[in-house]
């Protein structure tokens, strides 16, 4: 729910259009993912690396989006 609030926020901070591109689309398309993979991991032990997408999808919304707060508004 915060990373959607923020998916949201960010971009009209930071001077750009409010529209889901290709890659805003994949981020969340992982982090939905994500949260199913968590699920079936803490349902077997055996699967535990699934929950490590979840972090690969974090640290794609970071860089997505960090990027973006650390340089100057475009308007």
């Amino acid at each position: 729910m915060q990373l959607c609030w923020a998916g949201r926020s960010f971009p009209r901070s930071t001077g750009r259009t409010l529209s889901a591109d290709g890659g805003t689309r994949i981020i969340f398309l992982l982090i939905s993912v994500a949260a199913f993979c968590r699920v079936a991991a803490t349902l077997s032990l055996s699967n535990a690396y699934l929950s490590h997408l979840s972090a690969l999808a974090f640290l794609l919304f970071v860089a997505r989006y960090g990027a973006w707060l650390l340089r100057p508004r475009l308007r």
